[in-house]
């Protein structure tokens, strides 16, 4: 960062962060195969040329034990065929610990794969399958792998994919969608809502609930059934009784898929009597204010056979992207920020103004573009040294912000740092008369913040050019430079005042206080 916070741009060729989104839709695609493939040797197959790359095993192959528990069946493979040798290193799938994991101490044919176990209508198998393609995260990998291994499992029984495979696609594709939407807003709740929607759908419920407990309980986000304002607020403090029955079920009595069944009776021992016959939830973990994830109908009939399987995979599912989708919203708001104002970025700014210009154009509307530079700031910076100076910029900052944010448009409107001293402000479907209003509002904002004592001039001021297209532009880059006109007419008039261009006429001052 330079001087007065200016922020730089990374050097080309440096090394770029995890790609996380890309991530999730190579997962995706791998579930995809597993619920769309026909017939499981070809699956298998696709599942090896997909997923085992260079660092993978030779050979892939989905097995069955025998009757007696004493051999392997190949049913099918992948790559190298697995010799009788090979097949006897391979850990039982009934033993303990049961569980989807790197292979133990593989033979150099299988180096880098995975035991899945398996079962299902009555008989037990095994998945030797490659690395899960998961960036190392082996927690990620083993729920990817396991809603794998049983679709695998599945067709190779029964000829059918499963339905919670199908179920998973539609939740992840829903959390793609959650990513974006934390990487281009500060909250992408509307989003999450719309990823319970999905859950609630394919657990047959009417609703879904993420809720923590712990000393900040709260209730993050609801969908389904849509609810009258005194019924929600009922609704509402059984979604509490019900999640800390639930995170303390978990940890006094945990069962082994991790989900917490509420039949009527059980409902009605946690004080819940009114609004549900039937519900479940699972504990997503998270210490002292834990997560937990619920689902509720309102009859007592049972949820269909897959949805405890669905809700157990969307339990690890949520506490996996919840911090995940935290930590990338703050990664790109941090990206798309000016360090010091908090305002958006030059880059950002950019962006938003060939948007916006183009939607402007196409519509035959008005945009607004406010140009501000600080008055005189070189010599705020000598007197009183550059902490000062970075003062006054973020007050000036915070001045512009809260004018816009009382804004009729202030849900689209853009508060950058153009560069240095100058600050910038994109007003869409604002005229010239209702820009000059704001901009004047501004300035004289901005004219209250007071500098430190010992120098020349009391108070900060701010010279601001203003250009409205279509009236005195007729695209982005005409645009800005019909505001930087007028921003040097405001300079070399006397400053401290508000001049709109008139890039068909002369430019005109709006005001001209001293």
């Amino acid at each position: 960062m330079g001087q007065n916070g200016q922020d730089f741009a990374p050097p080309a060729g440096s090394p770029s962060a995890p790609d996380p989104l890309g991530e999730l839709k190579a997962e995706n695609e791998t579930l995809r195969i597993a619920a769309s493939t026909v017939g499981y040797r070809r699956l298998v197959t696709e599942l090896h040329r997909v997923a085992a790359g260079e660092a993978g095993p030779a050979g892939t192959a989905l097995l069955e034990r025998s009757s007696g528990g004493g051999s392997w069946t190949v049913r099918a493979f992948a790559g190298r065929e697995l010799s009788t040798a090979v097949l006897r290193t391979l850990p039982d799938p009934l033993k303990p610990p049961r569980r989807t994991e790197p292979l133990p101490s593989p033979t150099p044919t299988l180096r880098g794969a995975w035991a899945v176990p398996l079962s299902g209508g009555g008989r037990t198998g095994l998945w030797i399958a490659p690395p899960p393609p998961t960036g190392g995260d082996e927690g990620r990998g083993r729920r990817l792998w396991e809603l794998v291994g049983d679709a695998v499992w599945d067709r190779y029984v029964t000829g059918e994919a499963l339905s919670v495979a199908r179920d998973a696609i539609a939740l992840r594709d829903a959390q793609v969608a959650l990513y974006k939407a934390a990487s281009e807003s500060e909250t992408p709740q509307t989003v999450l809502t719309q990823l319970l929607t999905t859950l609630a759908a394919a657990c047959g419920a009417d609703r879904a609930v993420l809720h923590t407990v712990g000393p900040d309980a709260r209730r993050i986000a609801a969908a389904g059934v849509e609810l009258s304002r005194p019924v929600a607020a009922v609704a509402a403090e059984q979604d509490a009784k019900l999640a800390y029955a639930v995170a303390e079920t978990s940890i006094l009595a945990p069962s082994p898929n991790g989900v917490v069944p509420f039949d009527r009776e059980a409902l009605a021992k946690i004080g819940v009597k009114s609004l549900f016959g039937r519900a479940a939830g699972t504990s997503l973990g998270g210490g002292g204010n834990a997560a937990v994830l619920l689902i509720s109908k309102s009859d007592s009939g049972a949820f269909p056979s897959h949805a405890v399987r669905t809700l157990s995979w969307a339990g690890g599912f949520f506490a996996s992207v919840l911090p995940r989708c935290s930590r990338a919203a703050v990664a790109s708001r941090l990206a798309r920020r000016d360090g010091l104002t908090g305002l958006a970025n030059r880059r950002t700014f950019d962006e938003q103004l060939a948007g916006l210009s183009a939607a402007a154009v196409a519509a035959r509307g008005d945009l607004a573009v406010l140009m501000f530079d600080l008055d005189h700031f070189k010599s705020v910076n000598d007197t009183h040294g550059h902490a000062a100076g970075d003062r006054v910029l973020r007050e000036a900052a915070a001045a512009i912000q809260q004018v816009v944010s009382g804004c009729r448009s202030n849900d689209s409107a853009v508060a950058a740092r153009y560069g240095g001293e100058e600050l910038v402000v994109l007003l869409p479907n604002f005229g010239p008369a209702g820009a000059e209003r704001v901009a004047e509002e501004i300035r004289a904002a901005v004219s209250r913040i007071e500098l430190p004592p010992g120098g020349p001039r009391t108070h900060v001021t701010t010279s601001v050019g203003l250009a409205v297209l279509p009236f005195d532009a007729d695209d982005a880059a005409s645009l800005m430079s019909a505001a930087d006109a007028a921003l040097y007419a405001a300079k070399s008039g006397g400053r401290n005042r508000v001049v709109r261009a008139r890039t068909r006429g002369a430019a005109e001052g709006t005001t001209a206080p001293r």
